[in-house]
């Protein structure tokens, strides 16, 4: 297993991310134009949808805390005959994603994100997982304080924590 951990802080309401979390109307617009579909429910399904309807991720919620942390199970779909439907229960997660929110009182809110991948690949598939993950957290960044919904084109733009 490998674990990587990133940190940002984020002008606005813890409520204002939680929403950005977890709403199917704004991920598409930081989370790689993806629509997230759940009721997030511990042990009910969470997928990442493409415009097209195309299911480009499914796995299972694990945690919730509603407004401080949301925890899921993803799992790559595709296979060489197509998407596997999100119910079927024998996909094993690639990853588990944890993200937690903590208010600060100067009205920032602390995120933090750990990615847990279950399998592990090369250093070039770590770096990519980190690269994936700092532009996301960066586009939600820029999306809740600016309202911009492009993603950084730096990739310093949100850091790993180290260790």
């Amino acid at each position: 297993m490998r674990t990587h951990v990133f940190s940002v802080y984020v002008a606005a309401a813890t409520s204002r991310v939680w929403t950005a979390l977890t709403s199917p109307q704004v991920t598409p617009h930081y989370y790689y134009g993806l629509r997230t579909e759940s009721d997030w429910s511990v042990g009910h399904p969470v997928a990442f949808r493409a415009p097209d309807g195309l299911l480009v991720a499914a796995g299972e919620v694990l945690r919730v805390e509603r407004g401080r942390v949301l925890m899921y199970s993803l799992a790559d779909p595709g296979h060489d005959d197509g998407p596997v439907d999100p119910d079927t229960s024998d996909r094993r997660p690639a990853t588990w994603v944890c993200f937690e929110l903590h208010p600060r009182e100067d009205g920032l809110t602390r995120l933090r994100l750990v990615v847990d991948e279950l399998e592990c690949g090369s250093e070039e598939e770590a770096d990519e997982t980190e690269l994936v993950w700092s532009r996301l957290l960066g586009g939600l960044k820029a999306l809740l304080e600016a309202g911009a919904v492009g993603l950084p084109r730096q990739r310093g733009a949100v850091l790993p924590e180290n260790g």
